[in-house]
């Protein structure tokens, strides 16, 4: 079933698109440090910014450049913040005057054109009149394109048929090379992992927004928001995690503390609350450790995740700790005959870590003994699966009411079961 909006007006196409956006309004950021490098006559300017706020306003208010690059490490908050202003955006709270497209660049094609990206989002059949027409409302209409993702464009795609008719100015390449000539309202913001892997593709002036991630004031009140009620005990806990450096003095460990990135980023500030309150005693102590230590015992903490069947943590850590693509095959291997178990697989940031997981398995010919998925939708993980030796259990599967129609290679003995 397509939503109609041919012929309408810019405000119900708005109208539409907000409810594309409707998943995420349980995506909660917090505030973060913000570092914005702006383009002037004689050079180059620099602010910093600590909310989101005033990040947005600072991008409006002394900002030319129609482009912006937010960079950052990975699990540092970059998709997150695009999701949340998406989310403000959906509620109407901010950019009331900007029609905004959000694009997961993984599940974006090379070659894609933003019109039928967009198109996808609405649920509309693609077609040269809709194509026309959107591309009209882009014309009339401020907007901002939200590309998520360029280091993994494309990874998780499973479209390869690319038709851009007459559009082609609005492909995902164009866009990155500098803002299109037709489409002078249009603003693009783009994340990117590593500012220097992607100079070749982001083209020409841009405005820079790096992402540090929590100062300790911040993370304090990231756990408020998150645990309230028991904050003051996990944001004690944390502490006295980080304060155990083996550092031979307090400035050591100050400055350790401040250039540590387990330290700075929301997600692994995220799972150590959340092992806070499913965990106990050793076994909490431990998987902190491991996350805290992570970037430097990749190994130990990778096997340690292993034997503690924790692989939804484990494919997040093997997408932000890892380097290189071999690095990430490297460590990935691990997994061969293992009797792997996501729990958290509904939750979009693990959902996209997870499908990198087995996207490399099957691609590297590794084979798990068994796969269990509790609560996801089983139809996007299904294209992704490797072959398994055993079987393939979903538990509690969350179909969509309108899933995509996709072919399902039988090559897996699948089975569906409630709890």
């Amino acid at each position: 079933m397509y939503l109609i909006f041919l012929d309408s007006d810019v405000d119900t196409l708005m109208k539409h698109l907000k409810q594309s956006y409707i998943s995420f309004k349980r995506t909660w950021c917090s505030d973060s440090t913000y570092k914005i490098t702006f383009n002037i006559k004689n050079g180059k300017r620099c602010k910093t910014v600590t909310k989101d706020n005033e990040l947005i306003d600072a991008l409006f208010l002394n900002g030319n450049d129609k482009r912006v690059l937010f960079c950052g490490e990975r699990g540092i908050g970059k998709s997150q913040l695009f999701r949340h202003i998406a989310k403000r955006w959906m509620k109407g709270e901010i950019l009331k005057d900007f029609m905004l497209v959000y694009l997961q660049l993984p599940y974006v094609p090379k070659g894609a054109n933003i019109l039928e990206e967009t198109l996808k989002l609405l649920k509309h059949e693609i077609c040269q009149q809709a194509c026309q027409e959107l591309s009209s409302h882009f014309k009339e209409k401020k907007s901002i394109v939200m590309l998520d993702g360029i280091n993994d464009w494309s990874r998780l795609t499973t479209d390869s048929n690319i038709d851009n008719r007459n559009t082609d100015t609005l492909t995902v390449e164009n866009l990155l090379k500098g803002n299109p000539e037709h489409f002078k309202n249009m603003r693009i913001w783009i994340s990117s992992v590593n500012i220097e892997e992607n100079q070749e593709l982001v083209q020409g002036l841009y405005t820079k927004v790096e992402l540090t991630g929590f100062t300790n004031k911040q993370r304090e009140e990231f756990i408020r928001q998150e645990m309230s009620g028991k904050s003051w005990k996990i944001t004690s806990y944390v502490e006295k995690l980080l304060w155990k450096a083996d550092t031979p003095s307090i400035e050591d460990a100050l400055e350790r503390r401040e250039e540590n990135f387990p330290t700075r980023s929301p997600l692994i500030t995220r799972f150590i609350t959340s092992s806070y309150l499913t965990l106990n005693g050793r076994d909490r102590d431990q998987l902190a450790k491991h996350l805290l230590n992570f970037i430097t015992h990749m190994s130990d903490t990778i096997k340690f995740f292993i034997e503690s069947k924790n692989f939804d943590i484990l494919a997040c850590l093997l997408k932000v700790g890892t380097k290189t693509v071999d690095e990430y095959k490297k460590y990935a291997q691990m997994l061969q005959m293992k009797e792997l178990v996501f729990r958290q697989s509904g939750s979009d940031y693990y959902e996209e870590a997870i499908l990198h997981l087995l996207k490399t398995l099957d691609e590297t010919g590794r084979k798990p003994y068994s796969v269990e998925v509790y609560n996801a939708n089983p139809i996007r993980l299904l294209s992704y699966l490797p072959k398994v030796e055993k079987q393939v259990v979903f538990y509690n599967a969350q179909f969509s009411e309108d899933p995509d129609c996709m072919q399902i290679a039988n090559t897996n003995k699948i089975k569906f079961r409630k709890i």
